[in-house]
C-alpha cells in the first residue's frame, strides 16, 4: 500500500493539464467515489493494526496534497 501511495504521489508532481477538462478527468480518477485515493481507504481497513498510523498518515497527506494540486490547476 505504501508503494501505491508513493506511486501516486509522484503521478501528482508530474500531472500537468492543458485544458480545464483534463483537470476534471484527473480529479475524478483520484478523487472520486471509485477513483483511486477511495480505493486505498478501501484497502486501509486491511492495514495491520501497527502500520495503521504510519498508512494513516500517508494516506492523509496523498489525500490532501492531491486536493491542493487540483484546485491550484483549476484557479489556472
Amino acid at each position: 500500500m505504501r508503494e501505491r501511495i508513493k506511486e501516486i504521489s509522484e503521478e501528482l508532481e508530474k500531472f500537468r493539464a492543458v485544458r480545464k477538462e483534463q483537470v476534471e478527468e484527473f480529479r475524478i480518477k483520484l478523487l472520486s467515489k471509485k477513483g483511486d485515493i477511495s480505493l486505498l481507504f478501501e484497502d486501509f481497513k486491511a492495514v495491520p493494526a501497527e502500520q495503521k498510523k504510519e498508512v494513516g498518515q500517508g494516506l492523509n497527506e496523498l489525500k490532501n496534497k492531491a486536493q491542493d494540486i487540483i484546485n491550484k490547476l483549476k484557479e489556472q
